[in-house]
């Protein structure tokens, strides 16, 4: 429970001190709030008889839904982009403070790992969706679907590291 709640704090701390990718701006309010609470649903332990906690990875998208469903937000091909766009730097946030702290948590070989991975996950990414934005250049809402598989991808890498995290709490 403690190590639940340590994360939590953590993902408050990663995305009120905007580690790393600032946020754009004319950011939805709404998008934080509905990772954070999402999240933290996530991560709690249910009581009997509650409803299922979702999966971490349920919480992909609901902040980009949030900030369609906010007043400002849309369901235009622009504004999904933009809230794509939203919460996926909310989740680079996430991943550059996470990144932080396990390079203060990892030593030798685990260090060098890490470091090997971070180096060359931001270009994987990029050439994930660009296979997306080639593979349906016809398709009339690729822009949809490109920005989609940034933010996808970026919160299964804040995902993975959190997981990572979560672990190296656990052996100490």
């Amino acid at each position: 429970m403690i190590r639940i709640l340590a994360i939590v704090s953590l993902v408050a701390i990663a995305t009120s001190a905007g580690a790393a990718a600032p946020t754009p701006p004319s950011t939805s309010p709404a998008v934080e709030p509905a990772l954070q609470q999402c999240i933290e649903a996530s991560l709690t332990p249910e009581s009997p008889g509650e409803q299922a906690a979702p999966n971490i990875t349920d919480c992909i998208s609901v902040g980009s839904n949030a900030c369609q469903n906010d007043s400002g937000g849309g369901s235009s091909n622009a504004a999904v982009v933009k809230c794509d766009g939203e919460e996926q730097a909310f989740w680079d946030s996430l991943t550059a403070f996470e990144y932080g702290e396990l390079q203060t948590t990892l030593k030798g070989d685990a260090l060098a790992a890490l470091k090997r991975a971070q180096k060359t996950w931001a270009p994987w990414r990029d050439a994930r969706c660009d296979l997306v934005k080639q593979s349906e250049a016809h398709v009339a809402n690729v822009d949809i679907d490109v920005s989609y598989c940034q933010m996808d991808t970026s919160a299964q890498r804040a995902i993975d590291l959190m997981q990572a995290l979560t672990d190296q709490g656990n052996q100490g």
